[in-house]
């Protein structure tokens, strides 16, 4: 322990030295803990008995996300850096060796500093040098600390590197960060699945071994955008070069539109995309949001399209229970915003994927369900797969009553089905003061789908918590 004090010195001194720079003066950020006891009645095996369970937390932030960036006006260059977060969960990420070490520096003034000592004056050594060898042979306490490491070195990135010629309505930067030379992309929002890449709008990119250069961005500012890419192979005497050019419209309220191309001299070839979305609003909460894309390169093509019909909030998180007893397959995954969508993308020759979604925690107190179907327009009498989701929590009185049931069916030539369903109730420091009373069950039937098959279990316990 008083080695861990002194490291947490070292970081505040550290930060002393650094003003008005990241600070790492270590700072708790979760402090927690809990015990439980628990009895459990297992209704696959009819085993049964007593559960006793603790956890406890400690983080410690060592250097907070820290950006510093330049200022300027007329012409002048910004540079933005951006330092990550370094969080260190206690116990987890270093654990110093006492005994060991202390046993090894018995050893070492026992007979490993004679030993030193001794082999170098062997060896011609002076008798300066022979001391310096035995000090040399002592024990490391970076050898001692067990698990994770001594020292955290956060990620350090250049987030902007821009040099400003205008910042008026009509601007002019130039961006000295490699190109991409990618055209097209960005995420839809659907009811469900947001977070799926492949449910992204078309994406091309023009490839360039190497690539090094600039990207030069004017336009208008609220009114249009511009953007040229335009790169080299870097320092090599066989020259390859691309370019990318795309175009935002920003003047229409609601609409994005974006169309791009480039080239590669390496490749030989083109590539195009385009993109647009409009959102209309039908009330205070309700909207409708279509939206379309199509990339190409070659022979390759994709076209995107989707529409949205919202009326709360966008990519929120319902946890839903996860299959396998809670660690197996998601059926439903987060980032659902309330609405239905209907998604569609198609290569325009023999795959027309599609998603069929809806989720809403807005109708029923408490109330959190979500259900989705997908597959292929061609292939859709061969395989298809069909989601569902629901969770419910309401506190009456003293009493919390949760309960969740989830759903999944890959059908095909052969259909399978799995189903996940729980119910508990709970009182939280209403009875007794920092305690938690429930009785809760789980059960579920899936291990054709990605989860197990189990009866379930019945759990009556209470938790001590802070």
């Amino acid at each position: 322990m008083k080695k861990i004090v002194g490291i947490i010195a070292a970081l505040a001194l550290a930060g002393a030295v650094f003003a008005d720079e990241p600070d790492v003066t270590p700072t708790v950020s979760s402090f927690k803990g809990d015990a439980s006891l628990e009895w459990i009645f297992n209704l696959e095996d009819s085993t049964h008995g007593m559960k006793n369970s603790e956890s406890s937390e400690l983080k410690i932030v060592f250097v907070p996300e820290t950006k510093k960036a330049t200022e300027g006006t007329d012409m002048w260059g910004e540079l933005e850096i951006k330092v990550a977060k370094v969080e260190v969960t206690g116990g987890a990420a270093f654990k110093f060796d006492e005994e060991g070490y202390e046993k090894a520096m018995d050893k070492w003034s026992t007979e490993g500093a004679a030993k030193a000592s001794a082999d170098a004056l062997a060896a011609g050594k002076t008798a300066e040098e022979a001391a310096k060898a035995a000090l040399d042979a002592r024990p490391k306490m970076m050898d001692y600390y067990t698990t994770g490491a001594l020292f955290f070195v956060p990620g350090v990135s250049v987030e902007k590197a821009k040099i400003h010629f205008s910042d008026d309505d009509f601007y002019v930067r130039m961006n000295i960060k490699a190109p991409g030379l990618k055209v097209g992309g960005g995420k839809y929002v659907l009811a469900t699945r947001s977070d799926d890449g492949g449910k992204a709008n078309p994406e091309q990119s023009v490839k360039l071994t190497g690539a090094q250069g600039f990207t030069l961005e004017f336009g208008l500012t609220d009114t249009v955008d511009f953007n040229l890419q335009f790169a080299d192979n870097g320092v090599a005497k066989d020259k390859n070069y691309a370019f990318v050019f795309d175009a935002s419209v920003k003047a229409v309220e609601n609409l994005e539109f974006v169309a791009g191309a480039g080239y590669s001299t390496e490749e030989e070839l083109f590539a195009a995309a385009v993109k647009a979305s409009y959102k209309v609003e039908l009330s205070d909460t309700m909207y409708l949001k279509p939206s379309v894309g199509f990339a190409m390169k070659d022979k390759a093509k994709s076209l995107g399209a989707a529409i949205f019909l919202g009326w709360g909030k966008e990519n929120a998180e319902p946890k839903f229970a996860k299959f396998g007893m809670g660690d197996g397959a998601v059926n439903i995954g987060d980032k659902c915003s309330d609405g239905v969508s209907f998604w569609l993308n198609s290569d325009l020759d023999n795959k027309y994927g599609f998603l069929f979604s809806v989720y809403d925690s807005t109708f029923v107190p408490g109330l959190t369900a979500a259900l989705d179907f997908q597959g292929d327009l061609k292939t859709l009498s061969d395989a298809w797969e069909l989601n569902a989701a629901a969770k419910y929590s309401n506190t009456f009185d003293i009493w919390t009553l949760d309960a969740n049931v989830g759903l999944k069916v890959i059908g095909g030539k052969d259909t399978n089905t799995g189903l996940l369903y729980g119910v508990g109730i709970s009182t939280d420091n209403s009875l007794i003061q920092n305690t938690k009373l429930y009785l809760k069950y789980q059960g579920e039937n899936a291990a054709k789908v990605g989860g197990v098959d189990n009866a379930g279990k019945v759990t009556l316990g209470t938790q001590i918590h802070f």
